[in-house]
């Protein structure tokens, strides 16, 4: 970036003002700032300045929603929002529409308290590793409190983007705009880093989660899949995945189970299966209560529940336990015995034998207990007995080299290492060459093919899908012979495979001692 274009636009305001240190108030200030902006628009184009470094440069891109609830008067104040949200009265029965979205104003109050001063506003964090679930959670809480969630993500990127693009409006946001703030923190850092006070820990059986991941690096969507074949063709490297990404998933629940912050676990099963309560539970953690009955927050809790689940993109299969075929013999063992505690504790023995979730997991329920307790009482415990965290720290980064992981665990990329399948790519021409012979296919761009020409080129395609299903069957029936080095893997952990790998076709058979 040219030496110019690193100041900041207040450095232009001073300059093109002749001010040198003078400040500027009101509508002087938004026309100097103004002034400003249009130098380095010019400065820009001229130098073709990345997304990136507009957002370090301005702090932020435009807001179009803000500006416009602001225009209205339609910005909460967060202690007038609170009160709001546990209203109680004959007129809260009568609701039918839920909250307008908006913003907060993004104000710093501090609580005049003689144990110390803080902010009244805590800033939460839904803390999810990937694919567990957060854009779901987001969109329920966005619709019951009216208010954008934010993100540490970086909105230049084309997955985040994509989520903009979907609505939500607080993408990108850490500040006193929002109150809640996704992160994939330690699994992956964000973009800046900001402090939380109290935790949302959203998770997700790994037997989902790991899946839907390896969807989302190899497709590059949220909501396309990769082809089965994929999994066959590309077996080493969906391997070596659930081996780095189980370890990931594992350290970043145990990492947020032992944080010295107020914390409540929603598990996405949860959500799925039993909505309106795990939704009520949630919120008497956020609004630091145990009774919501007959509050207005309880209400949209009610009408969010009864209309059908809000769905920013179309989801995978969004479903629970969906994923167990995608996993061998050995896998599923891997998966369980290594983090046999952790996966009792959080209710998810039982989805390794194709059962339902353990709905009440006791665990969790002292958990949440405990820090409902202590966010009730938060206010009587002295400042410096109060603790939060730095999100985004590079000490806490799992990805990060260290004396277990010395090259990172990042090592296994899908998306650079998935080709697409000789199998996948001859279905996909046979298909759009199909699509192409119908009557109206000016939209797709191919051009119709005379019937001799047709069935020609359909004859040969067919040949080479039998050749290629035929090599891609070779494949899977050598892979069945890496079950043998995978047990010895097991064998390696102190695990006797020979007792635990009696499966049937809807899974494991051989755990009911568990």
């Amino acid at each position: 970036m040219p030496q110019e274009l690193k100041k900041k636009p207040i450095d232009f305001v001073l300059e093109s003002q002749g001010k040198g240190g003078a400040s500027f108030k009101g509508d002087a200030m938004i026309k100097s700032i103004q002034a400003a902006l249009k130098v380095f628009s010019k400065g820009q184009q001229e130098n073709q300045m990345s997304k990136r470094d507009q957002i370090d440069f301005i702090g932020d891109l435009p807001r179009p929603l803000f500006e416009k609830r602001k225009a209205e008067n339609k910005i909460w104040e967060f202690a007038k929002l609170k009160k709001w949200y546990l209203e109680r009265g004959s007129e809260i029965d009568k609701l039918t529409e839920l909250p307008e979205l908006t913003f907060l104003d993004g104000k710093e109050t501090l609580m005049d308290k003689s144990k110390g001063q803080r902010t009244e506003q805590e800033t939460v964090i839904m803390a999810s590793y990937p694919r567990c679930g957060n854009t779901m959670l987001r969109s329920l809480m966005e619709k019951i409190m009216g208010v954008c969630t934010g993100s540490d993500n970086d909105i230049t990127l084309g997955l985040v983007g994509a989520l903009m693009d979907a609505g939500f409006d607080g993408e990108g946001l850490t500040d006193k705009r929002v109150w809640v703030v996704k992160t994939h923190f330690p699994a992956n850092n964000g973009f800046k880093p900001y402090e939380a006070d109290r935790i949302i820990l959203l998770i997700r059986s790994p037997l989902d989660s790991l899946v839907s991941y390896f969807n989302l690096e190899g497709a590059k969507s949220h909501s396309k899949s990769l082809d089965k074949d994929d999994y066959v063709n590309f077996d080493e490297t969906w391997s070596a995945w659930i081996k780095q990404e189980l370890s990931v998933w594992r350290d970043f629940t145990d990492y947020y189970l032992n944080c010295p912050v107020p914390l409540h676990v929603v598990r996405y099963e949860d959500i799925i299966e039993r909505q309106e309560e795990t939704l009520v539970e949630l919120f008497q953690f956020m609004m630091r209560t145990d009774h919501l009955e007959g509050t207005r927050i309880r209400k949209y809790i009610e009408l969010a529940c009864s209309e059908n689940m809000p769905q920013r993109y179309k989801p995978r299969k969004g479903k629970v336990n969906a994923n167990l075929d995608y996993y061998k013999k050995a896998q599923l063992n891997f998966l369980y015995f290594s983090n046999k505690r952790m996966m009792d504790r959080l209710g998810y023995a039982p989805l390794f034998k194709n059962m339902a979730v353990d709905p009440f997991p006791e665990y969790l329920k002292q958990v949440n207990d405990k820090n409902l307790h202590v966010s009730r009482h938060l206010d009587e415990i002295p400042q410096e007995q109060i603790f939060n965290i730095l999100c985004n720290n590079d000490y806490n980064n799992l990805r990060a080299p260290e004396e277990m992981y010395q090259n990172g665990r990042n090592e296994v990329r899908v998306d650079q290492m998935l080709k697409p399948t000789p199998v996948g790519n001859i279905r996909l021409t046979i298909a759009r060459i199909q699509y192409a012979q119908t009557e109206a296919p000016l939209s797709s761009g191919l051009t119709k093919l005379s019937d001799a020409d047709y069935k020609q080129i359909m004859e040969r395609l067919e040949k080479r899908l039998a050749y290629a299903e035929k090599e891609t069957e070779k494949v899977r029936v050598a892979n069945v012979a890496l079950d043998a080095k995978e047990r010895e893997f097991i064998k390696s952990m102190g695990i006797d495979p020979d007792i635990r790998t009696e499966f049937n076709d809807l899974g494991i058979q051989g755990l009911e001692t568990l």
